[in-house]
């Protein structure tokens, strides 16, 4: 499988109300804001060029914060690597949508316990 790269292709930003924050977002810097028709907890934005990403509502987190996706073909590798460098596994290998149609993501912290996700594409 040929390697796809270790780039930075999604930025999720937590917060209590996926409204609020995505006018904010929509008014302040122009973003393209899509609320989810099936998922009232979750929307995009697209910044009309870079990387775009989502805002996710999560009442749990506090203070809301910001992840990092990064890009890689084979999320299990991925995070054995992560753990034989002194990284610590948040969150498993999981499907993202039915029949993992959307592909899977993970999550780990850092040495420095800073949250990273993984995204690994079904090609």
């Amino acid at each position: 499988m040929e390697n796809i790269g270790h780039i930075i292709c999604h930025v999720e930003i937590a917060t209590n109300s996926v409204k609020k924050s995505g006018e904010f977002y929509k008014e302040v810097f122009g973003w393209k804001i899509v609320y989810d028709s099936t998922n009232s907890n979750y929307a995009t934005f697209d910044p009309g060029s870079g990387v775009g990403g989502g805002i996710v509502q999560s009442k749990s987190i506090t203070p809301p914060h910001i992840v990092v996706y990064v890009l890689t073909n084979n999320i299990t590798e991925t995070l054995k690597k992560i753990v034989e460098k002194g990284g610590k596994i948040v969150l498993y290998k999981t499907q993202l949508g039915p029949d993992a149609r959307g592909g899977w993501f993970a999550f780990f912290s850092d040495p420095d316990e800073n949250l990273i996700g993984l995204f690994e594409p079904k090609l």
